[in-house]
């Protein structure tokens, strides 16, 4: 038997057994290859103490850029550079600017020019600002490995290598091995891409995103390339250094389309780097990640006895933070201080009594009436994860939406602040844009008022007849496709609205075709923040060229107005908000609809005795429309409002700092409100709902919403009388997006045109 028995022979699991051995304690390492051959061997040799958005981890590399400095370990000094395009991003880093520089890191803002000459490669025409930190290194992974190995082996650590666990039971400190069992009195869980049924098998719930294979790219020679930082574009993740004079390129990771990824990071490259020539890339590593949804470690210890710890998740910073990280560990072993709130990097602070909110959406009713049951205002976890209240319940929602403590500005928000919410996070670009949406008072009456003309019911009934001559074209398109079967949604419900929207905003037809992938990877939760991230940034290049333009060939459009606006009133609109504005306009404007369309074709298609009292003339169409936003909102959870000073809602306290999400498809449901709350049955007058919000932030674009869906609901049932499903309603895929509620294909059988 053993003291600590530590599985994973990276420079983690080594950083652990050499803490541990040096503090007395009788160490044995159990490696499944050799060591450092998993992640630790896709690194690019970098040492560094800022990461963005992470305190604790800059926390944690401070002190082991400390440590690797009083090792002797090789160490050149070549800083680092994350460059900013977008002023969220400015916004963001002076926010979190205190607690990074208490938790011990050198860094600062710089502007475009002194970025371009730190790094004369760089070239992106989107830079608006820097950060620098001068603590940045190139060193040696291999050499790192050996020293660590050497450190816990002279301390009497011993080091098994080629000896893969088979089985763990934490409860016996029992490790399994083809060798034969090793007990010990603690058990040390260091695996990386491993660790997940290790640390199930202990009952700890560590949420990692899942294993994902890194590969690290190299360019050819480039002749004279300078001494250059390690440069970060911020908006996609690529990340930049010199190696041997050639340059050492990282994005994310590969995914299962390998060769659309590395599509993506050349063009990146082209645009960012562009005298760097991206046509010979070769892979010049790969290993596995250990990937945590924040980006942030898991360091932490079960309660109770024989002992289970844990140090994983350090989404490819291992190599940065190995020295601290096996001193915590053997600080939490010991029961002493480790230095940093261990509640802070425990894997339960991703798991706080919380509901979690199913990101893929996989039932969204059912999940909503779980949450209805726990309370008029719940604790959820969000994707990403985030932290807020849900507030789930009619009344609840509608008291919420006209609180005047709880705010649509971000600066509210503690958790942004602080850094825990993680700046890659899927919904970041909805809550940070400077638009409408995220203002209060005079400055979103002032944003309102520059567009609320054109979506007043009497602008939209003007639009009537544009809106009937998209239904009719696309219905004719759609009897090409007859007698079926085809998905409604791709060919009718998406492109009315698209067609509409693009006309009021200018958008040129020939470039529809690339909005509808882009605008939904903009709600749409993936595991890839680094895929997210791109797709945001090229919609905004998109929106800069529709500015761009109608600057140059403005129109009877709505972003011409807006720029002649911006243009020759600049107090009324910066050159921000009109681009945020422009597609906010956008993504509002036809997104909602898309659903709501789908989602009434979709109610009425399992109703049959409904739509045959829409049909017959006893019910107006506008009574479907209505009954859908209720029953079947085509927004789920919205975010965000931000608590700015404690608040008593439904009988609940929320802390200032918190933020609160509005559960429309929740409230639609909510039987202490409407009865028979699960059933769809139309109804004129209506009954009145929330699903375009309460308030001074009631939806800008109700109105044209609920006539888009009018006309294409009685232009679809009376060009297709015979319309019918194709198939079981049941098991449609979902839109996987907590922001919407829909389904991505409803397949139909048209019969024959009328």
């Amino acid at each position: 038997m053993t003291g600590v028995v530590v599985i994973g022979g990276g420079v983690i699991g080594l950083s652990v057994a050499a803490h541990l051995a040096r503090d007395g304690v009788e160490t044995t390492l159990l490696e499944r290859g050799e060591l450092g051959s998993g992640a630790s061997r896709a690194t690019a040799d970098v040492l560094r103490s800022y990461f963005a958005g992470d305190p604790d981890g800059s926390r944690l590399a401070a002190r082991s850029l400390r440590a690797y400095a009083a090792s002797g370990v090789p160490m050149r000094r070549v800083g680092y550079l994350v460059l900013f395009t977008d002023p969220g991003q400015v916004a963001a880093f002076e926010a979190e600017l205190p607690a990074q520089r208490d938790a011990g890191v050198r860094v600062e803002l710089i502007g475009a020019d002194e970025a371009r000459r730190r790094n004369p490669l760089v070239e992106e025409p989107d830079l608006l600002a820097a950060a620098w930190s001068p603590d940045a290194f190139v060193s040696d992974t291999g050499r790192i490995v050996r020293w660590f190995a050497q450190e816990a082996e002279r301390a009497g650590a011993v080091l098994r290598t080629h000896c893969e666990v088979t089985a763990v039971d934490a409860d016996a400190g029992r490790v399994e091995t083809p060798d034969g069992p090793v007990t010990a009195g603690a058990i040390v869980c260091a695996a990386g891409a491993w660790s997940p049924w290790i640390t199930s098998a202990a009952g700890v719930d560590v949420a990692l995103t899942g294993a994902a294979v890194q590969e690290l790219l190299i360019t050819g020679p480039i002749p004279g390339l300078p001494e250059i930082p390690v440069t970060l574009h911020a908006a996609s993740g690529l990340l930049t250094r010199a190696r041997d004079g050639a340059l050492l390129i990282g994005m994310g990771h590969p995914g299962t389309d390998r060769e659309e990824w590395l599509a993506r990071v050349k063009s990146r490259l082209a645009r960012t780097c562009p005298a760097v020539d991206p046509a010979d890339l070769r892979t010049a590593m790969t290993g596995p990640r250990d990937a945590s949804p924040d980006r942030s470690a898991f360091i932490g210890r079960r309660p109770g006895t024989p002992m289970f710890l844990y140090a994983t998740g350090f989404s490819g910073h291992g190599l940065c933070q190995a020295p601290a990280a096996g001193e915590v560990v053997s600080a939490l072993y010991h029961g002493r201080d480790p230095g940093i709130a261990p509640d802070r990097l425990a894997a339960a602070r991703l798991r706080p009594d919380r509901i979690v909110i199913d990101g893929r959406m996989r039932d969204v009713h059912e999940q909503n009436e779980r949450l209805r049951r726990a309370g008029p205002v719940v604790p959820v976890e969000l994707p990403g994860p985030v932290r807020a209240w849900a507030v789930t319940r009619n009344d609840a929602l509608q008291a919420a939406l006209v609180h005047p403590d709880l705010s649509k500005e971000l600066r509210h928000w503690a958790d942004w602040a602080d850094g825990r919410v993680p700046r890659d996070w899927p919904l970041s670009n909805i809550v940070t844009a400077q638009s409408m949406i995220t203002k209060e008072g005079a400055e979103h009456r002032r944003l309102r008022a520059l567009v609320n003309k054109a979506f007043t019911a009497r602008h939209v009934d003007r639009l009537r007849p544009r809106i009937a001559h998209h239904a009719a074209a696309l219905l004719d398109a759609l009897a090409g496709h007859a007698p079926g079967p085809v998905d409604l949604r791709l060919h009718y419900a998406y492109p009315l609205p698209r067609n509409v929207i693009c006309e009021l905003v200018g958008m040129p037809e020939t470039w529809h075709a690339d909005l509808h992938k882009l605008t939904d990877s903009l709600i749409r939760v993936t595991d890839d923040a680094d895929y997210a991230a791109s797709r945001m940034g090229t919609l905004r290049e998109l929106f800069a060229e529709v500015i761009d333009l109608r600057r140059r060939e403005p129109g009877d459009d709505l972003t011409s107005a807006l720029i002649a606006v911006r243009d020759e009133e600049g107090r009324r609109l910066t050159e921000r908000e009109l681009h945020d504005m422009v597609m906010t306009l956008f993504i509002a404007g036809h997104e909602t609809t898309i659903n709501l369309i789908t989602n009434a074709a979709r109610a009425l298609l399992a109703h049959p005795g409904e739509l045959a009292r829409l049909r017959s003339g006893t019910l107006p169409w506008s009574a479907a429309v209505e009954e859908t936003l209720r029953w079947d909102s085509p927004v789920a959870y919205f975010p965000m409002r931000y608590a700015v000073r404690d608040v008593d809602l439904g009988g609940v306290r929320i802390g200032a700092g918190d933020a609160v999400v509005a559960c429309y498809a929740a409230a639609g449901r909510d039987g202490r409100r409407y009865a028979d709350a699960d059933r769809f049955r139309p109804s004129d007058p209506p009954a009145d709902h929330l699903s375009f919000g309460h308030g001074e932030h009631f939806c800008l674009g109700a109105a044209l919403a609920r006539t888009e869906a009018e006309i294409a609901l009685e232009s679809l049932f009376t060009a297709f009388p015979d319309l019918a499903p194709a198939g079981p309603s049941e098991g449609l895929e979902p839109l996987a997006t907590p922001l919407s509620n829909s389904v991505r294909t409803l397949p139909v059988m048209l019969g024959s045109p009328a």
